[in-house]
């Protein structure tokens, strides 16, 4: 009964063409069709693949002059320790070994057999056979050889990628079970053979490799493209733009099909994966990222097949590029860790590091709006590779109601609350959750995402509510937990008032109103700091009994020191200090507080969750930090007042 019930929700939110589209994937994947579409062996036959014309490669001394002698350095270390140590910043975080070879020779399998469980999937999470299997690591090492032409450099790409051809021949192994991990792959070798091609020795041979990587790359996607579209995310976006670029790149009976086809999708997928705010369907900032990279890709793509934008699909990514740029710090280049954070930098052509949202924005606000929203700079890299030479108008991000109305403050000193009326499927269970950023540092805190596919309890768990800055009610999320990506009974939260765009805002949502509890949240600009108002009032339109619950308000802050005085916690982290108390107003509601970090109790009774106290700034990477909470067991309503001063 309870899978008939989850059904019907899901058909409810969303919708019954993904859930047909799906249904749909999986009789032609077990029937055996798919595998018929994806052979391992088809023959080819290409007159020639035109890598230069589609990606115009930047003077050297260009790019010297732009990272800087720090930048320069650092590409340089990052490019010897991949050819010194075959060793790479897996998903922007921790540098580890470059694994191409994930499966014995003599054990692999066709693709379908790991998609129908009819071979055995690693016990690790498969996003760590994937990582190094996306060629993030050829990026640095073209990067360096192009700036100093030292062979070594070209080498050691040209011995991974046959390492790579060897251990995953076409269609067989994991490396071939995802499209869209089959797109990015092949899009990145794409881009680096252009500067390895050059002055090459064995050219010829080169290009016949990366010719016939290509096609079998291509010819995996189209078969399962049924899957992206029931997706409804990035999958569509990226693999699309992978059928783009083989179809601009190739003369070959297929060509025009793979242009066509990725070109239809995409503009799809652009259609209706941003909404009318300018926001990225997968409410996430680093897939949003992801989805501008693709837009920047396929302008050139567009360009060089002398076709253009759909007026309307134009306008989306404008928007798009907008609303990102809404979301950056404008000292660090950084973003709220909002949503799935798990590593998705999949073109990462320059030397700002994962964190810096700064390149993208900026290419993408020169290319589609002919504004540059910072400064030059070292983030300026990534539109010399994009072939992105425009001196465009200088601009500030938009703070406007237009891109969600919920950033308030000023360039160093701002708060990112989050409302959304869901259209597409939710991320986090996160509503009302709220950053707060001063002078160049986050002081309260989104713990991110951390794994996927770990042992209990990190299983996405990062994705509830208690986690989160907000309140939760009697250790309920705000919505139901389905699975390991799905929310059903989303939590709808509307803004309130925001007719004052620098000081304040009020917002609410209805997540607890199974238990008849409406949640409203007003945060207010103080002359030191802001002030957070939640009331938690009964819903008028409720049948539910007034009864006692537990209201927990959890602010997630930097592992810094810090000093307890009742419900007030003193804190010191880099070069700031503030002060957050918590209160009711009401004496007669005493709070019962805890400090935990990285999932110990540090201050008050009782246990403390093993997912609480954590930031996890990189996928599979999580640091220790400070979660303060207040509990209050009362009646609705009742109003808790969380004060922050900075005193820096």
């Amino acid at each position: 009964m309870n899978h008939i019930i989850k059904l019907v929700q899901s058909i409810k939110e969303l919708g019954i063409e993904p859930l047909w589209l799906y249904g749909k994937y999986q009789i032609v994947l077990r029937s055996g069709f798919i595998r018929k579409k994806t052979p391992v062996h088809a023959s080819t036959s290409f007159n020639s693949i035109g890598l230069l014309p589609l990606f115009p490669i930047p003077e050297g001394d260009q790019i010297i002059q732009v990272v800087g002698t720090d930048g320069y350095s650092k590409l340089l270390n990052e490019a010897d320790q991949i050819v010194n140590n075959r060793k790479y910043a897996y998903f922007g975080g921790e540098a580890k070994e470059i694994n191409l070879q994930p499966v014995s020779f003599d054990k692999l399998q066709h693709w379908t057999k790991y998609e129908t469980g009819k071979a055995a999937l690693p016990q690790d999470d498969i996003k760590f056979v994937w990582e190094p299997a996306r060629f993030g690591w050829a990026f640095p090492l073209a990067r360096a050889y192009h700036v100093t032409q030292d062979s070594s450099y070209r080498e050691m790409f040209w011995q991974l990628l046959g390492e790579f051809k060897t251990a995953n021949p076409a269609m067989l192994g994991l490396n071939w079970v995802s499209a869209q991990e089959v797109a990015i792959r092949m899009i990145s070798i794409v881009l680096v053979s252009t500067v390895f091609l050059k002055d090459d020795p064995d050219e010829d041979s080169h290009q016949a490799l990366i010719t016939q990587m290509v096609y079998d790359h291509a010819r995996r996607i189209p078969p399962t493209l049924i899957y992206a579209r029931a997706q409804q995310n990035n999958h569509l976006i990226t693999e699309a733009l992978g059928l783009m670029v083989a179809g601009a790149i190739t003369e070959h009976a297929k060509s025009a099909e793979w242009l066509s086809l990725g070109k239809k999708w995409l503009f799809d997928a652009l259609r209706t994966q941003i909404d009318d705010n300018g926001e990225y369907s997968q409410h996430s900032n680093n897939y949003h990222r992801l989805m501008l990279q693709c837009a920047i890709l396929a302008d050139r793509v567009l360009k060089a097949t002398d076709c253009e934008w759909p007026s309307d699909v134009l306008l989306k990514i404008q928007d798009a590029t907008r609303w990102l740029a809404s979301e950056v710090d404008g000292e660090t280049g950084k973003v709220s860790n909002y949503g799935h954070n798990d590593g998705a930098y999949i073109f990462p052509m320059d030397q700002c590091g994962y964190s810096d949202y700064r390149s993208v924005v900026r290419a993408a606000g020169k290319l589609f709006l002919n504004q540059a929203f910072f400064p030059a700079g070292l983030w300026d890299e990534y539109s010399f590779w994009m072939g992105i030479q425009k001196t465009p108008n200088s601009a500030k991000p938009e703070r406007t109601s237009s891109f969600t109305g919920l950033r308030r403050g000023d360039e160093s000193d701002w708060i990112r609350l989050r409302s959304m009326n869901y259209n597409s499927r939710p991320g986090h269970a996160d509503q009302l959750h709220l950053d707060i950023w001063h002078r160049g540092v986050q002081a309260a805190l989104d713990a991110g995402t951390y794994l996927y596919n770990g042992a209990a309890p990190w299983e996405n768990s990062l994705m509830t509510t208690m986690v989160h800055n907000t309140v939760s009610i009697d250790g309920k999320d705000q919505m139901t937990r389905a699975g390991r990506f799905l929310w059903l009974d989303w939590a709808e939260s509307s803004v309130l008032h925001a007719a004052d765009e620098e000081t304040s805002i009020l917002a609410a949502h209805n997540g607890y109103r199974r238990l008849g509890i409406i949640h409203r949240r007003e945060v207010t600009r103080t002359h030191d700091g802001w002030a957070v108002n939640d009331t938690m009032q009964t819903n008028p339109l409720s049948k539910s009994e007034a009864m006692e619950h537990e209201f927990k308000i959890q602010w997630l802050l930097p592992d810094g020191e810090w000093t307890l005085d009742a419900q007030k916690i003193t804190m010191k982290f880099k070069t700031i200090q503030f002060e957050l108390e918590i209160s009711t107003g009401n004496s007669s509601t005493p709070g019962i507080t805890q400090v935990c970090r990285a999932g110990e109790v540090n201050y008050g009774k009782g246990v403390c969750m093993p997912q609480m106290g954590w930031i996890s700034p990189f996928y599979r990477v999580k640091l220790p930090a400070i979660s303060f909470s207040v509990a209050f067991h009362a009646q609705a309503p009742l109003v808790i007042l969380s004060k922050w001063q900075f005193t820096d």
